[in-house]
């Protein structure tokens, strides 16, 4: 028994000191007490920007009571995810292989909606995965010049080809009945890798998992692709938004800059690293941290109010 709790901290030591190779295997590390999520299967939180958000409009006092449903599935697309299942059938047979609107409808039926809360779009046009691959068989550090405009331009290519994605979804709520009175639309964040030099916001190049001799080396160029790739996908949003009535929430992006992946404690994302430690696996890195979710709240809480 003494033999096996030794390998075991020194396999958990190993994937929190080695995140790149981590990541790579799709490692997870053994943890006591385990996360605690309000689905682990979705891994839906109360910590997210959008509980937090509804949880601000509340007034006790006043007599002001919110009841918040959290229908989010990690990986979601629109076609798989919301008006699906997600990829792979496996992932959402616990809710018997439907989407997070037929959830949604199941749960709530005709009753009153007063927000919906949507924030799709970055998985549609898979940037984590295009984050990957922008890098991939790169061992000459922003050699692969070809294979990263590649990359670039299909992003760029998805993004122009989302209208009927969001339209779909629009017409889905409503084919559903789904007696809502609002729809609310996230921005996302922009700056990644942003950093702050000589009192500038600039692109700047990566670290830890994105600065490793294992293949995953992010260039100041890469930075400023991915983040002008992004800004094009908030524009798009917003355009979908006003075309469909729903309601634009910004301003993530501008208070976001600045507090990119590798500015330290000042930073308002997830590393690898600190992934592991918290929920067990590098499935948080990239995403918002706490502070990060404390802005996406604030920005929402704005407009639901």
């Amino acid at each position: 028994a003494w033999l096996d709790a030794a390998l075991t901290l020194g396999a958990n030591w190993l994937k929190k000191n080695f995140t790149t190779i981590a990541r790579a295997a799709d490692a997870s590390v053994d943890m006591d007490p385990k996360p605690v999520w309000l689905e682990n299967r979705a891994y839906r939180s109360l910590r997210s920007g959008i509980a937090i958000a509804a949880k601000n409009q509340e007034n006790l006092r006043k007599g002001d009571v919110v009841t918040f449903l959290h229908f989010a599935r990690t990986g979601s697309t629109i076609p798989r995810g919301l008006l699906g299942p997600r990829n792979h059938e496996k992932q959402d047979k616990w809710i018997g292989g439907i989407g997070q609107l037929d959830e949604l409808r199941r749960t709530v039926g005709d009753k009153r909606i007063d927000a919906l809360v949507i924030s799709i779009g970055v998985n549609d046009v898979n940037f984590s995965g295009s984050l990957e691959e922008l890098v991939k068989n790169d061992f000459g550090k922003g050699k692969d010049t070809a294979n990263r405009k590649k990359v670039i331009k299909r992003i760029n290519d998805t993004i122009d080809g989302l209208d009927k994605h969001y339209r779909k979804l629009n017409k889905a709520i409503k084919e559903k009945k789904l007696n809502v009175r609002q729809v609310y639309i996230t921005e996302y964040p922009t700056g990644i890798f942003d950093k702050i030099k000589n009192g500038r916001v600039v692109s700047a190049g990566g670290c830890e998992i994105f600065e490793s001799w294992f293949d995953m080396d992010i260039t100041p160029q890469d930075a400023a692709d991915l983040k002008h790739a992004a800004e094009k996908l908030n524009k798009k949003i917003r355009k979908m938004a006003g075309d469909l009535g729903w309601v634009y929430v910004g301003g993530i992006a501008e208070r976001f800059a600045g507090h990119g992946y590798c500015m330290g404690d000042k930073r308002y994302f997830v590393k690898a690293e600190e992934s592991l430690i918290t929920q067990g696996d590098t499935e948080g890195t990239m995403h918002p941290n706490k502070e990060g979710h404390d802005i996406i709240a604030e920005q929402v809480s704005v407009e639901l109010r």
